[in-house]
């Protein structure tokens, strides 16, 4: 096995293996929610929708390690690598000439530059959905945060009525506990 190869093994399993892992368990975590009986449903939509863009997103890094590791088992990208080394070894062209190169070979050289550039678009839309992941689950977690801010506030809030009521009552009636309108406390002979 040439060193390119052992490399390319080297990402591409890892890959297929974190994409087929991240599968798993967001199909399991898919199935235990809808197994749980009492889930807010704005919690109910974000999980499911969650779930649901990691389980894309490990079926395209599946994909793409796949992709990979077909390119440098099936010999496409030796093939690749013989035509460049023909095409570099041969002697440079004087001016105005131009290279003879193969039906074939253009045919392979344009099915190669679009199957690269198909896994180098779907690494896009991978990264595009992890970021929209990301984006979305700091979206509804901003959600809950402010929620359970105002909600604290609120408390705060009426708290400090409560406790600024009972401080005014205290501090409107006399020692006795009576506003001071029987008496200072003192018995009076």
């Amino acid at each position: 096995m040439d060193p390119a190869t052992r490399n390319a093994l080297i990402v591409a399993v890892p890959l297929m293996l974190l994409g087929f892992i991240s599968g798993y368990m967001q199909i399991t975590g898919l199935r235990d929610l809808n197994a749980r009986a009492h889930v807010p449903s704005d919690e109910l939509n974000f999980l499911r929708r969650r779930h649901r863009r990691r389980l894309f997103a490990g079926l395209l890094m599946l994909l793409i390690g796949g992709l990979i590791t077909f390119t440098f088992l099936s010999g496409t990208e030796a093939r690749a690598s013989a035509i460049a080394d023909a095409n570099s070894a041969k002697p440079a062209l004087a001016e105005g000439e131009t290279r003879v190169i193969p039906e074939q070979d253009k045919a392979f050289v344009r099915y190669y530059t679009a199957y690269w550039i198909a896994v180098i678009s779907l690494v896009f839309v991978l990264l595009s959905v992890a970021m929209w992941d990301g984006w979305a689950s700091r979206r509804y977690w901003m959600t809950v945060y402010r929620r359970l801010r105002d909600e604290h506030n609120t408390q705060l809030r009426r708290d400090l009525a409560v406790y600024k009521h009972q401080k005014d009552q205290k501090r409107n009636t006399g020692r006795n506990g009576y506003g001071g309108r029987l008496g200072d406390g003192k018995s009076e002979e």
